[in-house]
């Protein structure tokens, strides 16, 4: 994905450290050590995949000089990914085919060694004619902040990337999402004690009881503690729900429900967050897609399509019965600017954000324009957060949230006309 036009995509990194303090010439050698190498067709290695970093304005360049991917404390660069491998129904078809030709010459069927032989030839013959498959996925990272964005949710291209990474810069990388906010707001509120102790929402997690049957909601305490009878398959379920509370990426489903309910009324003065700090007013409404689904494996998921799905009847009651928020469209709008975003609960990761219009002509000023418009929408989301999580640590959120919440779905839930 390409920061530089079109639609964007972002998975959001932590830098763990920050980098020497000389970093200039260390990671300029560091990045031409790690410049992509071109795979040869001619050189008989057999090579299938080059991986490495090449210029985000030209993937053909690869002489990366400092001056090439530094700007104004950002590094700038793009993970390239060269694959060369001849298709195999070509490589069958032609094995296929000079197989028949060479035993209706000889009179004899081809010895399996033979066989191989002629395939390997096969290969190295396509292999020059077959120019390499080129993947390039940008990278934006700001130094003093110690954030990151790969433009990539592809599990593949965050693989090779963490190992790229940590092979040229030396440093580690953690995803940056609902835990680490959590943290960070946590610890400015002065309520790290609250957030150890917070556990999922039971009415979030199991479903509203009375509003309609949920079948995960049993009355039990959401804390599952083993006993020398417990089988593997609950040990699993406890190894997982203390994943869960590790990494609380229960917030972050908590979160868009959350913002789903507030962004419900069409008065600006409910659905509008003030921001604070560097972050003007802004207001969040809910775009054209929500999508839902049940916890545990194998489970199916509901995505809701069209104008306006967070206020329709069917997604209010799969709120109520215990499905959760996994990613919703939201359009973010401030100062007559409009930002557009998916965004997911599991790490905040953002698909398809549509940024406002640019005022700027030259390229150079674009891209700063896209950076920092990139870089609003995501203090936007974390103000939103912050918003949240100042509520959800409190014991407003018992007792005064969630029986608006309840009341909100059961306006539009009548249990006698539903399956």
């Amino acid at each position: 994905m390409s920061l530089l036009s079109g639609s964007i995509s972002t998975r959001r990194y932590r830098v763990l450290s920050m980098p020497p303090t000389d970093w200039r010439e260390i990671y300029e050698k560091a990045v031409r050590a790690h410049a992509l190498v071109p795979i040869d067709p001619e050189s008989g290695s057999g090579t299938e995949k080059s991986i490495g970093w090449c210029s985000i304005f030209d993937e053909q360049d690869l002489d990366l000089s400092f001056s090439k991917f530094h700007l104004d404390g950002y590094i700038l660069l793009s993970l390239r990914i060269d694959t060369l491998k001849p298709p195999r129904d070509e490589v069958r078809r032609l094995l296929k085919q000079r197989q028949r030709e060479i035993e209706a010459s000889r009179k004899e069927p081809l010895s399996a060694s033979t066989l191989r032989e002629l395939k390997d030839m096969i290969v190295i013959d396509l292999r020059r004619r077959t120019p390499p498959k080129t993947k390039t996925v940008d990278v934006l990272w700001n130094i003093d902040a110690q954030t990151l964005l790969f433009m990539s949710h592809s599990k593949a291209m965050n693989e090779a990337f963490l190992r790229l990474f940590a092979e040229t810069f030396n440093l580690g990388l953690d995803i940056e999402g609902p835990g680490f906010w959590a943290r960070s707001i946590a610890e400015d509120l002065g309520s790290t004690k609250q957030l150890s102790r917070t556990r999922p929402t039971i009415e979030l997690l199991g479903g509203f009881v009375g509003l309609r049957p949920c079948p995960r909601m049993d009355g039990a305490s959401m804390v599952f503690q083993p006993t020398e009878d417990t089988d593997r398959e609950d040990a699993a379920k406890d190894a997982s729900f203390k994943a869960e509370l590790d990494d609380r990426r229960f917030l972050g489903r908590e979160f868009l429900t959350w913002l789903i309910f507030k962004a419900r009324s069409e008065s600006e003065a409910e659905s509008i967050f003030l921001g604070g700090g560097d972050v003007d007013a802004f207001r969040v409404a809910i775009g054209e897609r929500v999508t839902l689904k049940a916890l545990g494996e194998g489970t199916g998921e509901i995505v809701a399509r069209g104008a306006a799905p967070a206020q329709t009847a069917d997604v209010r009651y799969a709120i109520a019965g215990g499905l959760t928020v996994r990613e919703v469209e939201v359009l973010i709008e401030q100062n007559d600017r409009l930002w557009m975003a998916s965004v997911s609960a599991e790490g905040f990761d953002m698909r398809r954000v549509k940024l406002p219009s640019l005022l700027s002509e030259e390229d150079t000023e674009r891209l700063h324009e896209r950076i920092e418009l990139l870089g609003e929408v995501d203090k936007m989301l974390k103000a939103a957060f912050a918003d949240f999580m100042k509520l959800r640590l409190s014991t407003g959120w018992t007792q005064d949230e969630l029986p608006k919440m309840r009341e909100w779905l059961k306006e539009s839930i009548n249990v006698e006309d539903r399956p």
